[in-house]
């Protein structure tokens, strides 16, 4: 219900935007005449007393008289071409374009708000007060609803006009629930993803009955104390920049030039692999056919068929509806039963886990390692577009990806021998560095000891976890001489 929120204010901010953008396109030559119109008065006004000041023959009280007259003309002039900028700009306030989008939003979002329960003790007072005399009054606002939840400017434009602007209040409302949930401002008491951080956290309580038995049963003790690691890090960096600092004046880092004002970097090269390949292992002319491997998993509680068709039609991403109609022999009503009950995403995940896990116990696949005894991760995500008729609270805008339309981003864990461990579907719009640590944790079958990603999945905070859980965090980070490098010192030190 909140992803659907979040998702339909999201929408309409960007339509207001949008709109708002357009008018203010469309206005501008007009506004630039406007100006140009303004300027052009005021100079009009400068050179012609200028001309009565510098005439000669014209007394003191004429030439004040005759300025008296240009004064009084350009005056109204000035003032039609004010009130036509007032115009112009008023046109282009943004509340008009925001408050256009309330009825859409009040049908589709007053129930689910009166419905959601959010957690007053660790949300907003401010907000949390106007919500409840949304669902006190039933939606039906008035002059005397809660107002300090708005900015200054904003409760001006509502409360202290003629007229009270109940729907601009209302929009106003909702777009301040969205920023609060996605800032943290505002809690739901009952959720997976948007309640108090704390909540997600170990009881301190508990904590600090049970620290050491906790600690041990999640095999970490070695961040049982903060001072050690702290030291540790801080030594282990400090040679680190030290023997960069060293390799860089010694010109002996030869992916690292000194320019005129800055300096540039380089990517290294990846090492040839040897030609030595495993590909002799495997038959020449021959290949196995995916049927056959699907009638050797065959089990006698489902038709052969049926997992078949339900398989093709997941794999080639065909509905049920239209794996029915070309498969002969299969009812789309048995086949839509099979694959609620045996295609479940536990039973999919536990079948991948099951063979990825076969795959661990083979040593060919430690032939496809760069180091037989470091397996080293990666971690990206791919854009998928989303057919118009599907509804979906994963799916969102990306011009980049998808023009005007929706899609997904499907984020995959793979190691160096192939082996697919981990994957899930995400929002386009969102950072993939929020679902690395989910990736690594996932399973014991396929352990991390160096893990990969692109700058869209890094974070400084990733640096940090992955680190107390015992992952080497290698990153490919754009434009790296942008970003910012920390230290225990201080600058001046380096």
């Amino acid at each position: 219900m909140i992803d659907r929120l979040l998702l339909l204010v999201q929408s309409a901010k960007n339509s207001s935007f949008r709109s708002e953008k357009e008018l203010a396109y469309a206005k501008s030559s007009e506004k630039d005449r406007v100006i140009e119109s303004l300027e052009n008065s005021n100079l009009s006004i400068i050179n012609d007393i200028n001309l009565i000041l510098n005439h000669s023959t014209l007394s003191s009280s004429d030439k004040v008289r005759r300025v008296k007259q240009i004064l009084d003309s350009k005056t109204i002039e000035l003032k039609g071409i004010i009130h036509q900028k007032e115009k112009v700009e008023n046109a282009q306030d943004k509340y008009i374009f925001i408050e256009q989008k309330s009825i859409s939003l009040q049908g589709k979002l007053s129930k689910l708000i009166s419905e959601v329960v959010f957690d007053k003790d660790s949300s907003e007072f401010d907000l949390i007060e106007a919500i409840e005399y949304f669902r006190l009054v039933d939606g039906k606002i008035t002059k005397l609803s809660p107002k300090s939840f708005l900015e200054e400017a904003e409760q001006k434009l509502i409360f202290e006009e003629e007229k009270f602007r109940v729907s601009l209040y209302k929009v106003l409302l909702f777009f301040t629930i969205s920023d609060g949930i996605k800032s943290g401002k505002l809690n739901l008491k009952y959720s997976y993803r948007y309640k108090n951080f704390d909540s997600y956290l170990i009881d301190r309580k508990e904590w600090n009955y049970q620290k050491i038995e906790l600690i041990k049963n999640h095999k970490m003790n070695i961040i049982k104390e903060a001072e050690p690691i702290l030291a540790s890090l801080e030594k282990r960096l400090e040679e680190r920049y030290q023997k960069t600092h060293i390799r860089i004046n010694q010109e002996l880092n030869t992916n690292f030039n000194f320019t005129d004002k800055s300096f540039t970097l380089k990517t290294p090269k990846v090492e040839k692999v040897s030609d030595e390949s495993i590909g002799k292992y495997f038959p020449k002319e021959s290949y196995l056919s995916v049927l056959d491997i699907l009638n050797i998993i065959h089990q006698e509680n489902i038709s052969l068929d049926l997992l078949i068709a339900t398989i093709v039609g997941y794999g080639c991403n065909i509905n049920v509806s239209k794996m029915g109609k070309i498969s002969k022999g299969i009812n789309q009503n048995r086949l839509d039963n099979a694959k609620i009950w045996y295609f479940t995403e536990e039973n999919t995940k536990e079948a991948n886990d099951k063979i990825v896990g076969f795959m661990n116990e083979l040593d060919i696949v430690k032939l496809l390692r760069a180091k037989k005894e470091i397996n080293h991760t990666s971690s990206d995500g791919q854009k998928f577009n989303m057919n118009s008729s599907i509804d979906s609270t994963n799916a969102g805008y990306s011009f980049k990806y998808f023009g005007t339309q929706k899609g997904v981003s499907v984020y995959t864990f793979i190691d160096e021998s192939h082996r697919l461990f981990y994957s899930t579907v995400i929002n386009a719009t969102e950072r993939e560095s929020g679902y690395v640590i989910d990736g690594l944790m996932h399973n014991d079958i396929v352990q991390s000891d160096i893990h990969s990603t692109d700058t869209h999945g890094y974070s400084e905070v990733i640096f940090a976890l992955t680190h107390l859980l015992g992952f080497s965090f290698a990153p490919r980070i754009k434009n790296f001489k942008e970003h910012q490098l920390y230290a225990f010192q201080t600058p001046k030190v380096y």
